[in-house]
Protein backbone atom coordinates (compact mmCIF):
# COMPACT_ATOMS: atom_id res chain seq x y z
CA UNK A 1 0.00 0.00 0.00
CA UNK A 2 2.98 2.38 0.76
CA UNK A 3 4.53 1.71 -2.90
CA UNK A 4 1.22 2.53 -4.91
CA UNK A 5 0.97 5.99 -2.92
CA UNK A 6 3.97 7.38 -4.35
CA UNK A 7 2.86 6.33 -7.82
CA UNK A 8 -0.53 7.95 -7.53
CA UNK A 9 0.99 11.11 -6.43
CA UNK A 10 3.45 11.04 -9.34
CA UNK A 11 0.34 10.41 -11.45
CA UNK A 12 -1.65 13.23 -9.84
CA UNK A 13 1.29 15.79 -10.38
CA UNK A 14 1.59 14.54 -14.12
CA UNK A 15 -2.28 15.36 -14.47
CA UNK A 16 -1.78 18.97 -13.19
CA UNK A 17 1.25 19.84 -14.75
CA UNK A 18 -0.39 19.01 -18.40
CA UNK A 19 -3.89 20.65 -17.65
CA UNK A 20 -4.85 22.64 -20.46
CA UNK A 21 -5.19 26.41 -20.45
CA UNK A 22 -8.84 27.68 -20.99
CA UNK A 23 -7.77 31.20 -21.42
CA UNK A 24 -8.85 32.06 -24.97
CA UNK A 25 -7.25 34.91 -25.53
CA UNK A 26 -9.59 36.81 -27.40
CA UNK A 27 -12.14 38.08 -25.20
CA UNK A 28 -14.02 41.39 -25.11
CA UNK A 29 -13.82 42.55 -21.68
CA UNK A 30 -16.15 44.97 -19.93
CA UNK A 31 -15.88 48.08 -19.14
CA UNK A 32 -14.02 49.29 -22.40
CA UNK A 33 -10.64 52.37 -20.88
CA UNK A 34 -9.99 55.24 -22.54
CA UNK A 35 -7.14 55.57 -24.80
CA UNK A 36 -6.25 58.63 -27.33
CA UNK A 37 -8.27 61.26 -28.92
CA UNK A 38 -11.45 58.74 -27.63
CA UNK A 39 -10.55 55.39 -28.65
CA UNK A 40 -11.46 52.96 -26.59
CA UNK A 41 -9.31 49.66 -25.89
CA UNK A 42 -11.11 46.44 -26.71
CA UNK A 43 -12.35 48.38 -30.07
CA UNK A 44 -11.79 45.79 -32.84
CA UNK A 45 -10.06 46.76 -36.37
CA UNK A 46 -12.78 47.29 -37.84
CA UNK A 47 -14.31 49.51 -35.15
CA UNK A 48 -11.67 51.67 -35.47
CA UNK A 49 -11.36 51.77 -39.43
CA UNK A 50 -15.14 53.12 -39.08
CA UNK A 51 -15.09 55.09 -36.30
CA UNK A 52 -11.65 56.34 -36.42
CA UNK A 53 -9.46 55.86 -39.71
CA UNK A 54 -12.73 56.91 -42.15
CA UNK A 55 -10.42 59.91 -43.09
CA UNK A 56 -7.19 59.00 -42.28
CA UNK A 57 -3.94 58.15 -44.04
CA UNK A 58 -2.48 54.94 -42.40
CA UNK A 59 -0.37 52.35 -42.91
CA UNK A 60 -0.16 48.89 -41.48
CA UNK A 61 3.30 48.55 -39.98
CA UNK A 62 2.86 44.71 -38.73
CA UNK A 63 0.62 42.27 -39.11
CA UNK A 64 1.72 39.14 -37.45
CA UNK A 65 -0.27 35.62 -36.87
CA UNK A 66 0.50 32.24 -36.11
CA UNK A 67 1.16 29.88 -38.99
CA UNK A 68 -1.75 27.55 -39.89
CA UNK A 69 -2.35 24.72 -37.87
CA UNK A 70 -0.27 26.05 -34.95
CA UNK A 71 -1.98 24.61 -31.92
CA UNK A 72 -0.94 27.38 -29.34
CA UNK A 73 -4.12 29.78 -28.49
CA UNK A 74 -4.76 32.60 -31.08
CA UNK A 75 -1.62 35.38 -31.30
CA UNK A 76 -2.15 38.20 -33.96
CA UNK A 77 -0.49 41.63 -33.62
CA UNK A 78 -1.30 44.30 -35.97
CA UNK A 79 -0.25 47.40 -35.52
CA UNK A 80 -1.38 50.76 -37.76
CA UNK A 81 0.58 53.94 -38.29
CA UNK A 82 -0.87 57.38 -38.84
CA UNK A 83 1.99 59.09 -40.07
CA UNK A 84 0.34 63.08 -39.51
CA UNK A 85 -1.74 62.89 -36.59
CA UNK A 86 -2.57 65.82 -34.53
CA UNK A 87 -3.14 65.35 -30.97
CA UNK A 88 -3.77 68.56 -28.77
CA UNK A 89 -2.49 70.93 -32.01
CA UNK A 90 0.72 68.99 -32.13
CA UNK A 91 2.18 66.83 -35.34
CA UNK A 92 3.15 63.72 -35.01
CA UNK A 93 2.94 59.56 -35.12
CA UNK A 94 0.33 57.65 -33.93
CA UNK A 95 0.42 53.84 -33.78
CA UNK A 96 -2.33 51.63 -32.79
CA UNK A 97 -1.45 48.57 -31.49
CA UNK A 98 -4.26 45.95 -31.60
CA UNK A 99 -3.55 42.07 -29.94
CA UNK A 100 -5.88 39.79 -31.38
CA UNK A 101 -8.08 41.89 -32.95
CA UNK A 102 -8.77 44.30 -29.88
CA UNK A 103 -7.43 48.29 -29.39
CA UNK A 104 -4.89 47.32 -27.06
CA UNK A 105 -2.45 50.90 -26.78
CA UNK A 106 -2.02 54.11 -28.95
CA UNK A 107 1.01 55.17 -28.96
CA UNK A 108 2.22 58.94 -30.23
CA UNK A 109 4.99 60.12 -31.14
CA UNK A 110 5.13 63.78 -30.89
CA UNK A 111 7.49 66.13 -33.45
CA UNK A 112 8.17 68.76 -30.66
CA UNK A 113 7.92 67.30 -27.33
CA UNK A 114 8.41 70.06 -25.37
CA UNK A 115 5.24 71.94 -26.45
CA UNK A 116 3.47 68.41 -26.40
CA UNK A 117 3.84 67.97 -22.94
CA UNK A 118 3.18 71.70 -22.44
CA UNK A 119 0.21 70.85 -23.52
CA UNK A 120 -0.49 67.56 -22.01
CA UNK A 121 0.50 68.91 -18.64
CA UNK A 122 -2.93 70.85 -18.96
CA UNK A 123 -4.74 67.78 -18.71
CA UNK A 124 -3.15 67.08 -14.77
CA UNK A 125 -0.68 64.76 -16.51
CA UNK A 126 2.51 66.47 -14.51
CA UNK A 127 5.26 64.53 -17.12
CA UNK A 128 8.77 66.44 -16.15
CA UNK A 129 10.29 66.26 -19.72
CA UNK A 130 13.86 67.12 -18.01
CA UNK A 131 14.01 63.75 -16.11
CA UNK A 132 13.81 61.72 -18.91
CA UNK A 133 16.65 63.21 -20.94
CA UNK A 134 19.32 60.97 -21.42
CA UNK A 135 18.00 58.71 -18.79
CA UNK A 136 16.49 55.29 -19.97
CA UNK A 137 13.13 55.41 -17.21
CA UNK A 138 9.62 56.36 -17.92
CA UNK A 139 6.97 58.11 -16.07
CA UNK A 140 3.73 56.97 -15.82
CA UNK A 141 -0.31 58.16 -14.56
CA UNK A 142 -3.26 56.00 -14.57
CA UNK A 143 -6.71 56.86 -15.39
CA UNK A 144 -9.70 55.15 -14.35
CA UNK A 145 -10.56 52.43 -15.15
CA UNK A 146 -7.53 50.49 -16.75
CA UNK A 147 -5.90 52.80 -18.40
CA UNK A 148 -2.12 53.40 -18.22
CA UNK A 149 -0.18 56.13 -19.51
CA UNK A 150 3.41 56.21 -20.05
CA UNK A 151 5.84 59.43 -20.88
CA UNK A 152 9.11 57.35 -22.14
CA UNK A 153 11.88 57.12 -24.47
CA UNK A 154 11.77 54.37 -27.33
CA UNK A 155 15.17 52.19 -27.94
CA UNK A 156 15.68 55.23 -30.89
CA UNK A 157 15.70 57.38 -28.52
CA UNK A 158 12.22 59.22 -29.76
CA UNK A 159 9.99 60.20 -27.04
CA UNK A 160 6.63 58.83 -26.95
CA UNK A 161 3.16 58.79 -24.66
CA UNK A 162 1.26 55.70 -24.72
CA UNK A 163 -1.79 54.93 -23.63
CA UNK A 164 -2.59 51.18 -22.63
CA UNK A 165 -5.28 48.89 -21.21
CA UNK A 166 -3.85 47.48 -18.41
CA UNK A 167 -5.61 44.08 -19.19
CA UNK A 168 -4.29 43.65 -22.46
CA UNK A 169 -1.24 44.38 -21.59
CA UNK A 170 -0.81 41.48 -19.03
CA UNK A 171 -2.79 39.57 -21.28
CA UNK A 172 0.32 39.79 -23.77
CA UNK A 173 2.76 39.12 -21.52
CA UNK A 174 1.02 36.24 -19.79
CA UNK A 175 0.73 34.49 -24.24
CA UNK A 176 4.31 35.40 -24.46
CA UNK A 177 5.69 34.17 -21.50
CA UNK A 178 3.59 31.14 -21.88
CA UNK A 179 3.75 30.21 -25.57
CA UNK A 180 6.30 31.80 -27.17
CA UNK A 181 9.14 29.56 -27.02
CA UNK A 182 6.98 26.42 -28.44
CA UNK A 183 7.17 25.31 -31.43
CA UNK A 184 4.85 23.52 -33.28
CA UNK A 185 5.83 19.80 -33.29
CA UNK A 186 7.63 18.39 -36.66
CA UNK A 187 7.89 22.13 -37.21
CA UNK A 188 11.31 23.08 -38.91
CA UNK A 189 13.42 25.77 -37.47
CA UNK A 190 15.14 27.22 -40.34
CA UNK A 191 19.26 26.63 -39.68
CA UNK A 192 20.69 30.24 -39.92
CA UNK A 193 23.65 29.76 -41.85
CA UNK A 194 21.86 28.12 -44.60
CA UNK A 195 18.94 31.45 -45.04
Amino acid sequence: MIKIIPFFLCIIGFLISCRTDNESFTTIKSPASPLISGLQSYWTISQVEENFLAELKFDVIEDSKLPIGDKRPPYNFYIISIPDFAHLDQLGELNLTFFNNRLMSTTFFPNNINNYILELNKSNYNFNLNTLNGNSGSQSKMIPPFTEVNFALDYQKKYYVRWSDTRLNDEHQKWISRYAQLQMPNQLIPNPVNV
